[in-house]
């Protein structure tokens, strides 16, 4: 999730002075919002598991609830990470073809 943030902080100071290419900025938006809702999801899926860990330790929540959590962490940390790698090199892309157009800008000008 951090990578996100901080790329698209990054491209949007590297557009700021080039009112031109907001479709880049609009392209790291697209990737944040497909890429946080199951991030975020797993992370709070890990923290339940990780939390309802300690009552069961104490036979205070049934393991099935437990359970119910731990295999709900792997598989939305699973979906997560596979979509994040997918995000994440196309982000790196996106980052290359803005260099790669502010590079060749002063040339032309």
């Amino acid at each position: 999730m951090f990578f996100f943030i901080g790329m698209g902080k990054q491209v949007k100071d590297l557009v700021a002075t080039r009112p031109d290419y907001g479709d880049f900025v609009q392209r790291t938006r697209k990737f944040k919002s497909k890429v946080f809702p199951p991030a975020t999801l797993a992370i709070l899926f890990t923290m339940a598991a990780w939390i309802i860990g300690g009552g069961v330790d104490t036979r205070v929540i049934p393991t099935w609830i437990h359970t119910f959590f731990a295999l709900g962490a792997i598989v939305t940390n699973l979906f997560a990470f596979v979509r994040e790698v997918k995000y994440m090199a196309q982000h790196n892309m996106l980052l290359d073809e803005v260099i790669g157009l502010l590079e060749k800008s002063p040339q032309e000008e």
